[in-house]
């Protein structure tokens, strides 16, 4: 009886373990059909990424030509005003060193008119007292009007330079303003040309971006069947990567900013020279007007006295001659007076020129000190505007950094998702698979496409897990960037403190996947349910 007992009970295990085999064998059917739709739809995605990709790289390659040939073409534009620019400067020079040289010759001319005019003054004081002896008056008085001739074609070529002078003057304004209107036009085709390549780096980032998410669903996609943790860490490299060549441009970009700063520094030191030159010249020539005031002051007192000590000296010697009876003398000599009186006043005439025309020369000197001062303003001003557009694009560029930090780590925080509701899932198919096996130790189902262990490998697999997450904890250091700090520019340490507050998050979002992953491990173990290991 108890031979046949126990071959019913075999035969009965027997049966049952058959029935439990086919149940099993229909349900990983059913599952293997279901990997293979889906594997198959995973293919038809990966060719249609695949076009979309090279479609994609097509387009960057194309934007990234135009965008060469535009930039070579600014540089051309660029470099053609600058020699332009130089030409300009190099013939302004010029015609401000041939009007300091002309103004030179002018005022030798005219101390050499003032010296000729002392001396008629001398030689008309010396004719006025030899008059009463000396009776060869009129060969003086010829070689005088041929003197006064003389002395009135120079004041002629003397007012044709004056007004060919302030011709110049009139076309380098003129110039200037052309100049300026010119230079105004330059800044708005950069500005301009600055707008067109904004939009079309704004285009690559989403071009760039797009391109970033379809690699990162292709590499989702064809390592899905590979476990959580060989995910995380590739994800991890492919991270540390990004931020390694994040971190190459932001230095490079801090190199710009110091030459830029640099260049900065020099242009408000020779600002601040321009502006020192402008108050000295602006001082020297209240010096010189008031230096022309008092010689005014001077030679209008010394020309009244001359003119009080010749009328008294004329009295007296009519008094004197009065009572003589040289009537014939008496005429001639009323007749020399007179032609005295007359070139007298022209003398005075003259004087009066000169200090006109002395004043001139301080206007135009005062007109070629403003033009000079102006040309060197604009100098300043073009260098600051170049100086401007680098910044601008240097600041473009860290938003730009920022901005893929942002996507980093928004991709992220999807992926720790995405890995979240994978456990989830993993976690429910164990679940239903423990539920429908006994617990037993030793139970061990072998099929073509499925292997069950027993506790044991399962404890081992755990250590091993265990073992491997505390490598690749005490492995992953993450190097926060921490530059050198500024008291000037904010805008560098916030950029820092973003990509620093980055990291951080990066950390704990790591950190939280390990803690969740153990917990897993260890609500499983609490379970002790065997682990159902499907193989391709």
């Amino acid at each position: 009886m108890s031979t046949q007992d126990s071959t019913n009970v075999e035969e009965y295990i027997e049966e049952y373990t058959d029935i439990r085999n086919d149940r099993c064998y229909k349900l990983l059917q059913v599952e293997y059909e279901k990997c293979k739709q889906e594997i198959h739809n995973l293919k038809r995605r990966l060719e249609l990424n695949e076009v979309m990709l090279r479609e994609a790289q097509e387009a960057n390659e194309l934007l990234e030509r135009s965008l060469e040939g535009r930039i070579l073409e600014k540089e051309q534009v660029i470099f053609k005003d600058k020699e332009k620019y130089h030409i300009l400067t190099k013939d302004y020079e010029n015609i401000i060193s041939n009007l300091e040289k002309k103004l030179a010759q002018q005022t030798q001319q005219i101390e050499e008119l003032r010296q000729n005019a002392n001396q008629c003054i001398k030689t008309e004081c010396n004719t006025i007292k030899d008059q009463s002896t000396n009776l060869s008056l009129e060969t003086d008085n010829i070689s005088l009007r041929n003197h006064v001739d003389e002395l009135l074609s120079i004041l002629r070529e003397e007012k044709g330079k004056n007004e060919h002078a302030e011709k110049m003057i009139e076309e380098l304004k003129t110039r200037c303003d052309n100049y300026e209107y010119y230079t105004q036009s330059i800044k708005e085709e950069l500005h301009e040309k600055d707008q067109t390549l904004e939009e079309v780096r704004a285009e690559l980032i989403l071009k760039r971006a797009e391109m970033a998410s379809l690699q990162m669903d292709a590499t989702c996609e064809s390592r899905k069947g590979n476990s959580l943790f060989a995910e995380v860490e590739d994800r991890r490299q492919n991270i540390m990567s990004k931020m390694n060549v994040l971190r190459e441009k932001y230095m490079e970009l801090k190199r710009v900013y110091k030459s830029q700063t640099a260049e900065l520094k020099m242009l408000k030191a020779e600002r601040v020279a321009t502006f020192r030159k402008w108050e000295n010249d602006t001082n020297h020539i209240s010096t010189e007007n008031e230096e022309l005031i008092q010689k005014y002051k001077n030679r209008i007192s010394d020309l009244e006295s001359k003119l009080k000590c010749e009328i008294k000296k004329n009295d007296s010697r009519q008094l004197d001659r009065s009572d003589t009876s040289f009537g014939y003398f008496q005429s001639l000599l009323d007749t020399k007076r007179k032609e005295t009186d007359e070139l007298r006043t022209k003398i005075e005439d003259f004087h009066t020129k000169f200090l006109i025309q002395e004043e001139t020369k301080l206007t135009i000197t005062k007109q070629l000190n403003y033009w000079r001062c102006k040309a060197l303003s604009l100098e300043a001003q073009i260098c600051a505007a170049q100086a401007e557009l680098k910044m601008d694009l240097a600041n473009h560029v860290e938003h730009k950094i920022l901005e893929e930090l942002n996507d980093v780590t928004q991709k992220c925080n999807n992926d720790n998702t995405e890995i979240n509701e994978k456990q989830s899932t993993d976690r429910q198919g164990l679940q239903n698979s423990a539920q429908s096996f006994p617990l037993n130790n030793s139970v061990k189902i072998k099929h073509t496409s499925c292997s069950i262990k027993n506790l044991e490998d399962y404890e081992n697999h755990n250590e091993q897990t265990d073992k491997e997450n505390s490598n690749q904890n005490n492995c992953v250091k993450f190097k926060n960037l921490k530059p050198k700090k500024s008291c000037k520019f904010e805008d560098n340490q916030n950029a820092n403190n973003n990509a620093n507050k980055i990291f951080n998050k990066l950390l704990h979002s790591m950190e939280n996947i390990t803690i969740e992953e153990s917990k897993n491990l260890s609500n499983i173990d609490n379970e002790k349910y065997p682990i159902v290991h499907i193989s391709n």
